[in-house]
């Protein structure tokens, strides 16, 4: 009970699942586009999501952002799925993972991961310091 505490005090899990959301609305919004259009989509809604996760939490902001990534390519596998399981039973065309399927979404998944940590980080780096300075 003693460890729950402790980990709730140090992890915000509405930060990184609001900054989730945001982040798969851009893994889904790029469906059936292109690399490029890809790369931009993730790049954008990742950053966004790795900000509202950062500003949302007090602490650790750098790991609630990757939280907030993994909770966002967490939710696209999760919408991909449901989009196959409703094409099987005769619902529209089902999303893609990503153009080149499997692989192309680890990259996707690293590129996002990347731009949230980048954005974590100087979101630290901006509010954080302020804070240990009224110290």
């Amino acid at each position: 009970m003693v460890a729950i505490e402790n980990l709730s005090r140090r992890f915000d899990p509405i930060a990184s699942g609001w900054g989730g959301v945001v982040a798969s609305i851009g893994l889904i919004a790029s469906t059936g586009h292109s690399w490029r259009a890809h790369l931009i989509f993730v790049a954008v809604s990742f950053g966004l999501g790795a900000l509202l996760a950062g500003l949302r939490s007090a602490m650790n902001r750098p790991s609630h952002a990757l939280m907030a990534a993994a909770i966002g390519l967490g939710l696209h596998l999760v919408f991909v799925a449901l989009t196959r399981a409703l094409n099987t039973v005769g619902g529209p065309a089902s999303a893609h993972l990503a153009p080149d399927g499997f692989i192309g979404w680890l990259k996707l998944a690293g590129w996002g991961a990347a731009w949230a940590l980048v954005l974590g980080l100087l979101i630290d780096s901006l509010f954080g310091r302020s804070r240990r300075r009224a110290r």
